[in-house]
């Protein structure tokens, strides 16, 4: 949760997940294996000198000949336990992945009728993955019963030899013996060897993945924002204007700029909007404006204040109105003071935020009040009805700039209007930055931008409006 925007944008979610349940388990299980071959490894070597002691040729025979063959197997077994732990673990982000789109989107499942295909996906990746251990498994058990048949096969091949070279047969049969004991101590403590070694290349897979995971949330460091106590954030002061200042941002990885030496300024107290077509950076503007993405070039000021230099102090005064509003399965309370715990919500100013986005007579209306649960993403609720607690939310903090991102447009005519007067109702008191899609939304905006290109040309109210088709005016 502490790492950046940047990141979280190029992760899958079910990679995320798979590497916080399943992962760091096989992190810490690469690291029991190891102590356990260490200690293996004790026991062997203290076998391996005593016998040596006792009769050279005869030790360095058997051990040779057990090297041999736990090299062999291990070098010779590799490359499939490995394939198999890769795929374990590849199966376990499939399976999350079917999951959640299966439980996101069961609504359309069902409608479509299309239940079959997640069944059968989540069963294949279930099927792959229990294979892979079952058969990673069948491994392990290989070495044990082949260090009993070469430890065996090589004892007597052992004395077969000595025999014929040994005149003392009284003192060779008493070393025999000895021998003999520590060879069925050691070939266990070899095939428990060879089975921990296996078990850190199954788990090698996640181990590599958690690298590349910390290595990925590293490169993103420059733009990861440090905790700070909320008591000590000291709000960025906003007292005449807002300026974007030349910006310039790609994706990392990008080769075209997304935005380029971009700039504008917006007043306190007024209201801009963004617009262009799809793609054209309008939300990527949005998030650097947020302080969610960081410029490559260029800074934001609120005032004279470089935003990047005080981000917890920046998000103290701004606010979020995204167009997919992301509902808790918790109650109208918890979701307008989202994130703050229970004992430490302020129910005035719930209230509050609740008159702003013209709700709260609605939610006296409810049998519950506050305490009414919304149900996973709000699904008790009409689209309306979760738009406008989204905007309580985003005003529960009174923030002094509020930026809404495409906020209306999944709702339709009748209910976009009434979320609109909600809106509408805050020019003035509420310094405003509205990404639109439709044209109907901004006609209360002091200005707008039109964003292509990556840069945003100041364009004339009047020329814009009357674009709007006569039918929807």
């Amino acid at each position: 949760m502490g790492s950046s925007y940047l990141f979280h944008l190029g992760v899958n979610s079910s990679v995320l997940i798979r590497s916080i349940n399943q992962d760091v388990v096989g992190v810490f299980g690469v690291f029991f294996y190891l102590f356990r071959v260490l200690a293996e490894l004790f026991t062997v070597t203290a076998i391996g000198i005593y016998t040596i002691t006792l009769d050279p040729l005869l030790a360095v025979s058997l051990v040779g000949i057990l090297g041999s063959c736990m090299l062999i197997l291990f070098f010779g077994l590799k490359k499939l336990v490995k394939r198999f732990g890769q795929i374990g673990k590849d199966c376990d982000s499939k399976m999350l992945q079917y999951l959640s789109q299966a439980f996101g989107g069961i609504k359309e499942i069902m409608v479509m009728n299309r239940q079959e295909y997640f069944s059968e996906s989540f069963e294949g990746a279930c099927t792959l993955s229990a294979r892979a251990a079952k058969r990673n498994n069948f491994l392990n058990v290989i070495p044990s019963n082949v260090y009993e048949v070469v430890c065996i096969g090589g004892l007597i091949g052992i004395v077969v030899v000595r025999l014929h070279m040994t005149p003392d047969m009284a003192e060779f049969v008493t070393k025999l013996a000895i021998i003999a004991v520590a060879a069925f101590r050691l070939f266990p403590a070899v095939g428990r060897l060879t089975t921990n070694l296996n078990a850190i290349t199954y788990n090698r897979p996640r181990l590599d993945s958690m690298y590349e995971m910390l290595k990925s949330i590293e490169n993103t460091e420059m733009y990861r924002v440090k905790h700070i106590d909320p008591d000590k954030v000291v709000p960025i002061k906003f007292e005449k204007e807002l300026k974007v200042d030349n910006i310039t941002w790609k994706y990392p990885a990008g080769q075209e700029n997304v935005l380029e030496g971009l700039s504008l300024k917006l007043e306190k107290g007024k209201s801009l909007a963004l617009i262009g077509p799809s793609g054209a950076g309008k939300t990527t503007l949005a998030d650097v404006i947020l302080g969610l993405l960081k410029p490559q070039k260029g800074n934001i000021y609120s005032d004279d204040e470089d935003i990047y230099e005080n981000l917890p102090g920046w998000a103290k005064i701004i606010g979020y109105v995204p167009q997919a509003v992301y509902l808790t399965d918790d109650t109208i309370r918890a979701n307008v003071a989202f994130g703050i715990r229970e004992n430490e919500i302020d129910e005035e100013k719930v209230w509050h935020a609740l008159e702003e986005a013209q709700l709260a007579d609605f939610v006296r209306h409810l049998e519950e009040g506050l305490d009414t649960m919304v149900g996973e993403q709000g699904v008790r609720l009409s689209g309306g009805q979760r738009q406008r607690i989204a905007i309580a939310r985003a005003l529960y903090e009174d923030p002094e700039i509020l930026v809404l991102d495409e906020a209306t447009s999944a709702l339709d005519t009748e209910t976009e209007t009434a979320v609109m007067e909600a809106i509408d109702s805050l020019h003035g008191s509420k310094t405003m930055i509205i990404v639109a899609h439709r044209l109907t939304t901004i006609r209360n905006c002091d200005e707008i931008y039109e964003v292509r290109d990556g840069i945003a040309v100041k364009r004339d109210k009047a020329e814009v409006l009357s674009e709007i088709p006569q039918a929807d005016s």
